[in-house]
């Protein structure tokens, strides 16, 4: 507050960014807060109504300006809030709107922002989207030091979810054997089993059961020993139908 009364603190391209600025103080304090607590904040809603109010004036500027790095920055950084607050509609909008500008002016993106908008339209089921900027994510990813190959494993398997969701068996299957390529290479014995479980309803489908079964009961014993255990029901219930598929009820 007391930069906004200095000098130069008039003009678009100062309050632009620096109402985005204050909004991801509010929401950093928010989150941290929320982390330590361990409960929503009881102001929650009054929060959400000066970020909405802070980033609401700062896309008017920008889009006023026509400055399109101003407009991509602050599109992106809206849209990416948004999804905290459950206004998916405005983070697809916003994020993608921000991406495309970004490669509009040939300035880079960041491995994690295509990332983040590939799992937001894969959220949507909007998937021939999603997988568009999956691959754009994967090439990403792939440029990154050593210790980022988690996150390219993560890329290759959201595109193959891409495919998979609209019974494009073979083309998910390319993605998913080079996630478990690397997976296995990296030895992330997590991403090895989730892939694996992937994999496996792939298989379901295609009424290779014997083959779905090994691949289901591996990820549900490496998601359960890291304490997965979201993905480890998920990876149970699909082997549990597998024996029913068997004729294996008992088991």
């Amino acid at each position: 507050d007391q930069l906004a009364e200095k000098g130069r603190s008039k003009g678009d391209h100062f309050k632009d960014p620096f109402s985005c600025l204050k909004a991801s103080v509010i929401y950093g304090r928010t989150y941290y807060d929320f982390q330590r607590v361990g409960k929503t904040p009881g102001n929650i809603n009054w929060i959400k109504q000066q970020m909405m109010k802070l980033y609401a004036s700062a896309i008017d500027i920008a889009y006023r300006s026509e400055d399109e790095m101003l407009m991509a920055n602050v599109s992106y950084n809206y849209g990416s809030v948004c999804t905290s607050f459950g206004e998916i509609g405005l983070a697809v909008m916003y994020s993608k709107n921000g991406i495309d500008l970004f490669e509009k002016i040939s300035y880079p993106v960041e491995p994690q922002q295509y990332q983040y908008l590939a799992e937001l339209l894969y959220r949507v089921r909007e998937y021939n989207e999603s997988i568009r900027y999956g691959k754009k994510e994967v090439t990403a990813w792939q440029a990154s030091p050593q210790e980022f190959k988690p996150f390219t494993v993560s890329s290759m398997n959201t595109v193959a979810l891409g495919y998979h969701r609209q019974q494009f068996y073979d083309s998910a299957l390319i993605f998913y054997n080079r996630a478990l390529d690397l997976a296995k290479q990296i030895k992330d014995t997590v991403w090895t089993g989730i892939v694996s479980g992937n994999m496996g309803q792939i298989f379901y489908a295609q009424e290779k059961y014997d083959t779905a079964y090994v691949l289901l009961k591996g990820d549900y014993n490496a998601s359960k020993e890291r304490g997965l255990f979201d993905n480890a029901g998920h990876s149970l219930q699909w082997a549990a139908r597998t024996n029913l598929a068997l004729g294996n009820k008992a088991t």
